[in-house]
């Protein structure tokens, strides 16, 4: 019997969008319990959106309290629990309020790297188990509006060829976070 390990999710309707941030919420839950080593962000635009709101009891179980979580809320969650932080956007004063409010939630700026690249158009969020990509920035555009195309994937040559891609491909760009 051969195991599923890719799932496509296109987020023309709600249900869509629905599913896409579930995935979100879904690995943040993971993550949260069980930090990865590392953690990669790659984006181009990046802005805050709520991923989850009025979270119910077993999330704040976990520790997450806040009435509404937003992408850096939970981003930092995992980097405070230990894991690493590589975050590559785009050169782009759009994506300041995110990354002043991401730096302001992490209490050891150490535990993150951070890069710029202009030429920048590759989505996703990748650990040693998991890669999420596909068309969506991670922005309330990409989460809420736009038609996107995610993949999520699980297989185990795949995410691990893709962390030692992005580690080779953004070695030049990744630095300490920017003050």
């Amino acid at each position: 019997m051969s195991q599923i390990t890719s799932r496509q999710i296109h987020t023309f309707r709600d249900l869509g969008k629905r599913t896409a941030k579930d995935l979100l919420v879904s690995q943040f839950v993971v993550m949260t319990i069980s930090p990865p080593p590392e953690i990669w962000v790659v984006s181009p635009w990046i802005k805050d959106f709520p991923v989850l709101e009025d979270p119910s009891e077993p999330f704040r179980a976990i520790g997450w309290e806040k009435p509404v979580l937003y992408f850096s809320d939970l981003v930092s969650i995992v980097v405070n629990n230990g894991s690493r932080l590589n975050l590559v956007v785009k050169r782009d004063d759009r994506n300041d309020t995110f990354l002043t409010r991401l730096r302001d939630l992490i209490l050891d700026p150490d535990n993150t790297r951070f890069g710029e690249s202009d030429e920048l158009h590759i989505k996703g969020l990748l650990t040693e188990t998991i890669y999420i990509k596909g068309s969506m920035n991670f922005t309330y555009r990409g989460a809420n509006i736009n038609d996107e195309g995610i993949t999520y994937e699980t297989e185990p040559e795949i995410v691990s060829l893709s962390r030692q891609q992005f580690r080779e491909h953004y070695k030049n760009v990744l630095g300490n976070w920017r003050s």
